[in-house]
């Protein structure tokens, strides 16, 4: 229940909640039960990125990845290869991002984690969007799309909506930038937090410094 809690919180935006919510839970769970403290960890590390703490973080990520690794707990690694993904993005270490990502992908492929497929779809577009190499962010968002249509996976398709307009606006089409930014917020779920960016840059459509990513 405590655990529940803390996600329903996290979507909200209510991270500090999430992070209590997340510690008490790590008081219940018997050190015996590894995968649900490494799991927590993850959980952990994921709102301390969206807080923008992302050096925290990333060691905290590095500390899962290690412990599911050690019992060879292919699902996690998977999990923390695309957390780690997401975090060196934000941090500019895009090489490192990119190897993550990859790294992810292709273990999520073989054991058919079709959420993390998606996720890290668009994390890696996000890295190529960030080195600036648009037509190749616009290919991996568009798979990200129809791969989270396929599988009835609203956010991540909402996400990939999102990158696909941020290419549109890096080519200066504004247009169809805003069309996509209207289809995203359509197809977030109600209340989860994530929509806000999108409305966010809907509303700034002429600001040239509005950056393409949720956490710097």
């Amino acid at each position: 229940m405590t655990n529940n809690l803390a996600v329903v919180f996290r979507e909200l935006g209510r991270f500090e909640e999430s992070l209590d919510h997340l510690n008490r839970s790590l008081t219940l769970i018997p050190p015996k039960h590894v995968v649900g403290r490494l799991m927590i960890t993850c959980s952990v590390g994921m709102i301390q990125h969206a807080q923008r703490k992302h050096e925290e973080a990333a060691r905290t990520l590095d500390e899962m990845l290690s412990g599911c690794t050690a019992i060879d707990y292919q699902p996690g690694i998977a999990l923390a290869q695309m957390v780690l993904c997401n975090i060196h993005r934000a941090l500019g270490n895009l090489t490192t991002s990119v190897e993550h990502g990859r790294a992810a992908l292709t273990l999520a492929r073989q054991l058919k984690l079709h959420r993390v497929e998606c996720e890290v779809l668009n994390s890696l577009a996000e890295a190529a969007l960030a080195a600036n190499d648009v037509d190749h962010a616009e290919m991996v968002y568009a798979q990200a799309k129809e791969h989270s249509a396929h599988h009835s996976f609203a956010r991540f398709e909402a996400r990939a909506l999102e990158g696909l307009a941020h290419t549109a606006r890096a080519r200066g089409d504004i247009a169809e930038a805003e069309r996509h930014w209207r289809k995203a917020i359509d197809r977030y779920p109600i209340g989860m937090y994530d929509s806000t960016h999108a409305q966010q840059h809907l509303a700034s459509l002429d600001d040239e410094t509005t950056t393409c990513f949720r956490c710097e």
